[in-house]
This record gives C-alpha cells, structure tokens and sequence, in this order.
C-alpha cells in the first residue's frame, strides 16, 4: 500500500476519530484515571490526527509518492522541478526531423526495480518547434503476449493520438499500480513537457485489472481508462482512437508542472489562445 492510497488515509483517519473518542472517554471517567494515561491518550489522539492530515497533504501534493521516496534524504527528494523537459535534449539529438514524430527509450527512477527497467515514449510531430507547449499524455500498458511492439505503438500514437505524448509500458505481474498512478507520472512530468491532468489511459486485456487498479488511484488523471477489446497489436489503434477524442489540446503558453491536484485547479489559468497555434490541430472531441 502506497503512502497516496485512498485506503491508508481513510484507515488513518477512522482511526484517529475512535482515538479521539476514546481520549474524551478516558477524561471524563469516574474516578478519573491517573495523569499518565489521560496525557498518553490525548497525545495518541494528537499523533493519529497530524498523521491523517499529512497524509491527506501529501496525496493532494504528491510531495512522496512511495514508501521509498519517504526514505530518501533531502538531496534527492522525489520531486519534478519548475522546468520540466529534461528528455528533450535526447529527442533532440535522436530525431531526424523535428516534424516527424519520434519514439525512444525512457528509463524513469518509478520504474527502475520493474523487468526492463523503463518504457518507450512517442513525442508527436512538431514537439521540438514548440518548446513552451505542454502536450496531454497518454498511458498505454500491455503484456509481452499482446505484440504492442515499440514500432506498432509509434505508427498508432502518429495515426491516431497526433498530439499526445504516449508512454508505453511492458507491465509486468508484480509491477505495482501503485507506482504507474503516482511515481511514474511526476518522473514524466520532469521529463517531458506533459500536462497534469485528464491522461488517457489504454491497456490491453491482459493487464486490465492493473489498469482499472491505476485508474481508480488517481480518477482525476486517469478519468476514463479504455481496456482494448479482442488480442494481438490491432487494440492499440483501437484504444488510441477511443481516447484522442477525450484529450485536451496542447497548452501553447508556458506553464508550469504542477502536483495532479494544483494542476487541475490551475490548469484553467493556461489555455490557448482561440486564434492561436493550436486552433488546427483536429482533435476529435467525442468517441
């Protein structure tokens, strides 16, 4: 259970109301009861409350995703920076032409401990000509078995999600979701010039329990999460066409990364201009 899971708030909290029932029940008892258990009460009552409050703080901020984020010191605290962008030097020097889309590999510190160690991530045409842009995303998870080779995913991401950024996942069994609704996004968003909200989210039937299990830890990013129907490397095109129509434009002024909660607060303040470069771009908006 992650340090951001829904679960692990609402347990803390329950249990620092029945603490704090409990603390009033010990006060008022007659005969009362001696100094140090009224005191060790109230100060366990106490602890449990400023524990659910930090930890209602740090799922709306993400300031530590994992248990292992928690564990690290101040130096290399799991956190994206004010620029994010830090992949765009190896697109860079990789792409062939700016206005081509490209694929290449990712290997994010969330992911480290997983088989394979990374993923692959597919910028869309025009990413490098458009430095200030933050690009929706999408999260595409799959099994070996499904065949969304790294090559399929790139003909379907320029096919069918022309403005996305995509990050395809080999997931494996033990990969926890956990990691892919909290760690995996904010090393992106350093990473990548992504947006903080409304991702869409495609998984194969394989790994559809895995999916429904990220969707839920984080609804407000991942809202309508698309399991591809039916085997092989046709559900990708599939999925990506369900989702393209649910994607936001790109964000043609600067702004910067946010936590998922700041971003979809303040992610109003930073839309494109209706004249502006973004007005061609032929996203679909419906199924």
């Amino acid at each position: 259970m992650e340090m951001t899971d829904l679960r692990l708030v609402v347990a803390t909290g329950a249990l620092a109301a029945v603490a704090a029932a409990g603390a009033v029940a010990v006060w008022r008892r007659r005969p009362r009861p001696g100094v140090p258990l009224r005191a060790g009460a109230v100060l366990l009552a106490e602890l449990l409350l400023v524990t659910a409050v930090a930890l209602v703080v740090n799922r709306a901020e993400g300031f530590y995703p994992t248990w292992a984020a928690l564990a690290q010191d101040g130096t290399t605290a799991h956190r994206p920076p004010a620029t994010p962008g830090r992949l765009d030097a190896t697109i860079r020097r990789l792409a062939a032409d700016p206005d081509l889309p490209i694929a290449v590999p990712w290997r994010p510190p969330s992911l480290a401990a997983s088989p394979g160690g990374g993923a692959t991530v597919a910028v869309p045409a025009g990413y490098l000509r458009h430095p200030s842009w933050r690009y929706p995303a999408v999260l595409v998870l799959s099994s070996p078995a499904d065949g969304w080779t790294d090559a399929r995913m790139l003909t379907a991401a320029r096919q069918d999600a022309p403005t996305a950024v995509v990050v395809a996942v080999r997931a494996a069994p033990d990969l926890d979701p956990g990691v892919l609704a909290t760690g995996m996004p904010l090393d992106l968003q350093r990473d990548l010039r992504v947006t903080g909200h409304r991702w869409g989210l495609v998984a194969s039937d394989h790994v559809r329990r895995s999916a429904r299990d990220v969707a839920g830890r984080d609804p407000g990013r991942f809202p309508a999460p698309v399991i591809a129907a039916g085997p092989g490397p046709s559900g990708l095109a599939t999925g990506l066409r369900a989702v393209a129509g649910q994607l936001p434009a790109p964000l043609a002024a600067p702004a910067p990364v946010l936590a998922p909660s700041a971003a979809a607060h303040q992610v109003g303040r930073h839309r494109p201009p209706a004249h502006g470069p973004v007005s061609g771009i032929g996203l679909r908006h419906g199924p």
